[in-house]
């Protein structure tokens, strides 16, 4: 057995700080609470402390990577009308605050105790509540315990993030070009569930009207991915050969522009497409092929379109909403939807894939064409 004796510090501000929101469990904030004097006030709720929040850069979930702190998110002063000090002749002493109105500690110090906080968190592998003193300018940690009155529920990051798809190396760019009109905002993971589903069929189609060929097809590369609960295109998966001679050729410039609404400067972006076009090699009958599904889609698009919404919304009376809104289960809505493939896939890719293709040339037919008007 072992007795611990600790010099007392006659500490000029003293707190508590967790390395996480103590109420959420969120890690990309720390709290730091604390007023003038021992944190025995503090502790005992004896005065109203100052409350500052820090934001902490997380830039993986493994304690290995080192986190910072990026800066002070809030302060809010407490009145701290007493304080409690050393006594000269032993014990303590409660005191009245002269200067409540300033925040007990100095922005510097905020920074240097957040970040022996989050070394201390790294040490120990959880979150910490740790009891602080500040004295001359010198940080003591005077005690540190995890954290247990948390409920262990979800963060808002791992919320945001909780429907996020694999991804195939550690350098991956997604746009919500094209897809924001498709799934405005958030969309529910049966929805991924569905279009992930059609990958197969997507590529089948794609095949046919020759824009890929048989052996681009790779389940570890795909189009589209999942970020913050949103369906997103991967720009640097194959699919996207007709941007690669970008922004040298002029209808990767116009496809570009179409698809996206603007040309794009960025660096990485740009050398994603050179990467590409160095492993892109078609044969003759590729470009051939695709050309003619271009002026089929252009000729045809609108009209089958038409066609479609007669025979199914006119005609039939069809309405997935209607009978997917009286339904409780995830699993009733799927098998409704499953019981539906076929009218759902000659919309999606006999329909929208070329009227999609056709506005996109018309598009951009139309700005070549004012574009030559201007000079």
């Amino acid at each position: 057995m072992a007795v611990v004796i600790q010099e007392m510090i006659g500490c000029q501000s003293a707190g508590v700080m967790f390395t996480c929101n103590p109420i959420t469990g969120d890690e990309r904030v720390l709290e730091i609470t604390g007023n003038y004097g021992l944190g025995e006030s503090v502790v005992s709720a004896s005065a109203e402390p100052d409350t500052i929040r820090l934001s902490v850069n997380i830039k993986s979930n493994s304690l290995s990577t080192r986190r910072h702190v990026t800066g002070i998110v809030s302060k809010v002063i407490g009145q701290k009308k007493t304080s409690i000090v050393l006594s000269e002749t032993g014990g303590t002493v409660e005191e009245v605050v002269d200067n409540n109105t300033d925040c007990c500690v100095r922005d510097e110090d905020l920074i240097s105790l957040a970040d022996i906080g989050l070394q201390i968190h790294r040490h120990y592998g959880n979150a910490r509540d740790i009891e602080w003193g500040l004295k001359g300018g010198q940080v003591f940690m005077l005690q540190s315990r995890p954290v247990t009155n948390l409920d262990n529920s979800y963060t808002d990051y791992e919320i945001m993030h909780e429907m996020d798809s694999g991804h195939k190396s550690e350098y991956e760019i997604y746009t919500r070009a094209h897809w924001g009109e498709n799934f405005p905002g958030a969309s529910s993971w049966i929805v991924f569930s569905w279009t992930f589903a059609n990958r197969n069929g997507f590529f089948r189609s794609g095949i046919s009207h020759g824009m890929y060929r048989e052996e681009d097809y790779n389940p570890f590369t795909p189009a589209m991915g999942v970020q913050y609960n949103q369906m997103m295109f991967n720009l640097t998966s194959g699919p996207f050969d007709f941007f690669t001679d970008y922004p040298e050729s002029v209808p990767a410039s116009q496809a570009v522009v179409a698809l996206i609404g603007h040309h794009i400067e960025d660096p990485d972006v740009l050398n994603t497409f050179k990467e590409i076009r160095k492993d892109t090699n078609l044969p003759l009958w590729t470009p051939i092929k695709a050309l003619m599904y271009m002026l089929y889609a252009i000729i045809t698009g609108p009209r089958n379109l038409i066609k479609t919404k007669t025979k199914y919304m006119d005609d039939m009376k069809y309405d997935l909403v209607s009978k997917l809104r009286p339904l409780f289960t995830s699993k009733q809505i799927l098998d409704t939807i499953v019981a539906d493939y076929h009218v759902l896939v000659t919309a999606q890719f006999d329909r929208h894939g070329p009227v999609s293709m056709g506005s996109t040339l018309k598009h951009m037919f139309l700005r070549l064409t004012m574009e030559a008007a201007q000079g």
